[in-house]
Parts: structure tokens; sequence; C-alpha cells
């Protein structure tokens, strides 16, 4: 504990453990702090070889978090994906209101995320 008090002025991010911990942790954080709005409504390929080792909770985390917006999520290669996860149509919170294009999560608000098409009402 007195380390990490005298690191946290310091340092961005302080954890303790062994290595693997390390991992665990960095990559948890990264994860925490990924902001989805980027990936609203789009297929998404998390690669699955890597010249880093990445921790297997690391895959399961960024699932979690991406499946609320995402339209599908898919693992491997580009070449050879393996579907996880396909939304159906309008069970996405930001495709919920009544018209017939997909919506961001601000609809109608006049705040349109890059790549969405704006509803009618707007």
């Amino acid at each position: 504990m007195l380390v990490a008090t005298h690191l946290q002025p310091y340092a961005a991010f302080v954890t303790q453990g062994d290595a693997g911990q390390l991992e665990r942790a960095v990559c948890r954080r990264f994860v925490q702090l990924l902001g989805v709005e980027p990936y609203v409504g789009a297929r998404i390929v998390v690669k699955g070889c890597s010249k880093l080792p990445v921790p297997l909770n690391s895959y399961v985390e960024l699932s979690a978090k991406l499946l609320p917006v995402v339209k599908s999520l898919m693992f491997g290669e580009p070449c050879s994906t393996v579907p996880l996860y396909k939304a159906r149509k309008h069970s996405l919170p930001w495709a919920s209101c009544a018209c017939t294009f997909y919506c961001c999560p601000f609809c109608c608000g006049m705040r349109f995320l890059p790549g969405i098409t704006p509803c009618r009402t707007a």
C-alpha cells in the first residue's frame, strides 16, 4: 500500500500481483476505458491470433462490453471467422424508434454517430 500511495501521483495505473495478474489487470482496464460509440451497429471481428498473449478473461469482458451495441460479433481471422452473436432487427437499444431507419442512441436529439442514418423525425 505504501508503494502504491507514492506511485499514484505519477502513474496512470497501479496494481499488484504477478506477471499474469498484471496482464489481466491491464487488459481489464483497457476494456473498461474502451468507448463503444465507434462500434454501435457495427460488425466486429475480434482477432484470435496475436503475437502477444491475451488473457482469456479479456475476450469475455470485451464481449460483454460490445454485445449491447454491435450488430454482430465474430471471433477469428477475417478470412475464417466464427460467428458468436448476431442482433435481431430492432433488438438493439439504439434502433428502438418508430422510424424505418436505425437511429443512434441520441435518437431525434440531433446528435448522430458517424455511419448511422438518422431517423426521419429528426
